[in-house]
């Protein structure tokens, strides 16, 4: 499968020299040592403490990525489950040169979805190719129009739309989304509890 990508060059190397790939990991081993991870996490807990802050879980969804859609369908079972503020992403595609072969990842999302959703008692179709732009703009736009609780509650709906290539549903939904005052392809950020932060594209992650 290797000759399917490309050597992306520079810091995204796929074959680093052996100096630069033993200082890698080197640092990485010093970093996350578990010694080290639990003594941040406990400074960041006291520190959240002493402010008062909430539990905080930071959620970004790919409308057209399929880890995206199975990830979204446990969200209001995470929010009941657990004490915790959601705060939702919504997102573009990964890009850059440290993404290697976007076309294939993406294909690989929609084949891994599919075989992985079962498995949890989730759903997602065989779905070989990508959605039609077009379905994936008014998907977003319905998204963008949502807070934090309407977001949980309508984004796996969406989703399903979407992965159907139901357009006639996909418009109900952005006739609802209209009502709320929001207005659809542009961007958004709302401090309503739970928070809500959303883009209608990124360059990253």
């Amino acid at each position: 499968m290797s000759e399917q990508f490309q050597d992306q060059g520079g810091l995204a190397s796929m074959d680093p020299r052996p100096l630069v790939r033993w200082l890698t990991s080197a640092l990485m081993t010093r970093l996350f040592a578990p010694a080290g991870v639990d003594k941040r996490r406990a400074a960041a807990e006291k520190q959240r403490i002493k402010q008062g802050a909430p539990h905080r879980v930071e959620y970004f969804h790919q409308v057209d990525d399929g880890y995206s859609h199975l990830a979204v369908q446990g969200l209001q079972r995470l929010a009941e489950r657990y004490d915790i503020e959601l705060e939702c992403h919504l997102v573009g595609g990964p890009r850059g040169k440290n993404v290697a072969e976007p076309e294939l990842l993406s294909q690989l999302s929609r084949y891994d979805a599919f075989h992985v959703a079962p498995e949890y008692g989730l759903e997602f179709p065989d779905h070989p190719v990508t959605p039609d732009p077009a379905l994936v703009q008014l998907a977003s736009e319905i998204l963008v129009a949502q807070g934090t609780g309407d977001f949980i509650a309508c984004a796996a709906e969406v989703g399903t739309a979407l992965w159907a290539g139901d357009e006639s549903a996909l418009q109900s939904l952005a006739s609802a989304a209209s009502g709320t005052g929001a207005s659809t392809g542009s961007t958004i950020s709302r401090s309503a509890s739970p928070h809500w932060v959303s883009t209608a594209s990124r360059d990253s992650r």
